[in-house]
């Protein structure tokens, strides 16, 4: 008897399963070209009546900043460049510019060794599960040493070829 139930559960499970480590993997959005930093500069330096920089949020190296042009309606554009660590705060401070500092995300090793073991956890698993799911289902195709043949012997074997030879012709032969 199979058990379909069970079967359609476990495709379920790996779809699902697909998809969370895919959408784990990819990146969150479209990625931004980085700016060079000499171009973020003369944007900081630019006076407040022509396109300036406005607003920076710093994360280590990185440099997040809103860019706002005179006139401009609706969301600032905003660019990427990687730069010096906080020493150039002063120089966007000077330029009126608001700057943000974020903390650095936690260890980047435990990240990289969670985007390896967790994909291996899961295949391990996967591995499992159908190895228990091809032993435990009707064609046991994996039920070695479970024959169930009898052994005969010479005492229990009472048909002769004479019982099942009845035809004439055979015999003249």
């Amino acid at each position: 008897m199979k058990q379909p139930h069970k079967t359609l559960l476990l495709w379920v499970v790996l779809i699902v399963a697909f998809l969370a480590i895919w959408q784990f993997l990819t990146p969150s959005g479209p990625q931004r070209q980085p700016m060079p930093y000499s171009e973020f500069i003369s944007l900081v330096k630019a006076p407040k009546d022509q396109k300036h920089v406005e607003e920076v949020d710093i994360k280590g190296r990185e440099y997040t900043f809103q860019i706002k042009s005179v006139g401009q309606k609706g969301r600032p554009e905003v660019g990427v460049t990687i730069g010096p660590t906080e020493d150039s705060a002063e120089e966007l401070l000077k330029h009126g510019v608001r700057v943000t500092f974020q903390k650095d995300e936690g260890n980047p090793f435990l990240t990289s060794a969670l985007t390896i073991l967790l994909p291996m956890l899961f295949l391990l698993v996967m591995f499992y599960l159908f190895m228990r799911q091809l032993q435990a289902g009707g064609g046991k195709a994996m039920s070695f040493g479970k024959s169930r043949a009898r052994l005969l012997n010479e005492a229990q074997n009472k048909v002769t070829f004479a019982d099942v030879a009845g035809i004439d012709e055979a015999k003249d032969e």
